[in-house]
């Protein structure tokens, strides 16, 4: 249960400066804070700080104010874009800062704004972001967040490396929930949702369903995605991958990058998805909208994948062309096992409900805002 609050807080809530926060080109980050911000006990009280030329395009009902570099050729995008925020924060202080996997912007708010409360987000492994990836680095950013957020607890794990004596109780993992949906009648629909470059293990799918589908006409398999969050599919890989489908002609669809609205229509009616990274996710945001969305999931669980697929999805470890084919086969040849499989992913996506996690999130803002160091139940 929320404590009720004494006073209105303003929470400023940071993107990095590159990613879009806008229906049509939202990211996993963009869509968490849509997410959680929507709906929230703090919903009225947050403002989103973003890319400048998002403003007039932006999610709707949530406060959002664009943010341009400042002097951009001496301090960099981020560089700039945290001193201008740090400006704004000097005239309207903030009650609570909110910075999302940028550890420098992080860095630069922290010593311009000493008496806020400031907490940082990671959605990617930390041990890969500069300014973070030492263990002396990581003690210099949890002496000084009030809350260190983490997208998995794979990536919690991977912050506390070499600091498992130092103050655990502040590092906290938060999931990019999703609602449970639904369920639909599925479709004979195997779903690749993502970037189509090389350590999500898409060319091994393509050439999984190349071998597979000739033996079942009755199947499809799409690919959602580009190189990046509104991109075009222009790379060579892309190209190869798109080679690699083509014998297979109307069974494999390359629909390229999609509005998120579109995406979670497609997991509603496929009856597989795919997640087969090759390297650590740090978590794997299409992995819990398909569950969500009563897929049954197959995916290398590589890092945070693990989690989201529990004891209810389909492994295939490592990540090769044969292995994908055998995991796929199945479930398509037989359709009691594939709605077992369904079922038991369904089930398990309750751990990532975004009407609990939101209290959970909140409940967490809360206990900083009222000074409160009661640790909030988590909900799973």
């Amino acid at each position: 249960m929320l404590y009720r609050m004494k006073t209105a807080h303003n929470i400023a809530t940071i993107l990095p400066p590159s990613e879009h926060f806008t229906p049509a080109a939202a990211g996993a980050i963009a869509l968490f804070v849509r997410d959680t911000t929507m709906g929230s006990v703090f919903q009225k009280n947050v403002t989103v700080y973003g890319n400048d030329t998002d403003k007039q395009r932006h999610f709707q009902n949530i406060a959002y104010q664009g943010v341009a570099p400042k002097m951009r050729l001496l301090y960099g995008r981020n560089g700039g874009f945290a001193q201008a925020l740090g400006d704004e924060f000097r005239r309207n202080p903030p009650s609570l800062i909110e910075v999302h996997n940028r550890v420098n912007i992080f860095n630069i708010l922290a010593s311009h704004m000493p008496q806020s409360l400031i907490t940082l987000y990671f959605h990617n492994d930390p041990l890969t972001i500069k300014g973070a990836m030492t263990p002396k680095e990581r003690w210099g950013l949890l002496a000084r967040a009030d809350a260190i957020y983490c997208c998995s607890d794979y990536v919690r794990r991977r912050f506390l490396t070499g600091l498992e004596a130092g103050r655990t109780e502040h590092v906290h993992v938060v999931y990019e929930y999703t609602d449970l949906k639904p369920r639909h009648k599925k479709e004979n629909i195997i779903l690749y949702v993502g970037r189509l470059i090389e350590e999500k293990g898409v060319r091994e799918l393509a050439q999984a369903a190349q071998r597979l589908l000739p033996h079942f006409p009755d199947w499809r398999i799409v690919f959602a995605g580009a190189n990046r969050p509104g991109g075009k599919n222009d790379t060579a890989y892309a190209r190869e991958v798109g080679r690699i489908l083509k014998p297979l002609g109307k069974q494999a669809i390359f629909l390229g990058h999609q509005p998120h609205p579109k995406i979670m229509n497609l997991f509603a009616r496929a009856a597989i998805a795919v997640v087969p990274s090759t390297w650590s996710e740090p978590m794997g945001r299409t992995a819990v909208e398909g569950i969500a969305s009563g897929c049954a999931l197959v995916t290398s669980g590589h890092g945070g994948l693990a989690e989201i697929a529990g004891e209810a999805g389909i492994l295939a470890s490592p990540v090769t062309p044969d292995g994908l084919a055998l995991a796929l086969q199945g479930l398509m040849e037989d359709p009691e096992t594939l709605r077992q499989v369904q079922n038991l992913c369904y089930q398990h996506a309750a751990h990532f409900d975004l009407k609990a996690g939101r209290a959970y999130f909140d409940a967490l803002r809360e206990r900083m805002l009222n000074k409160s160091y009661n640790q909030p139940q988590r909900f799973y």
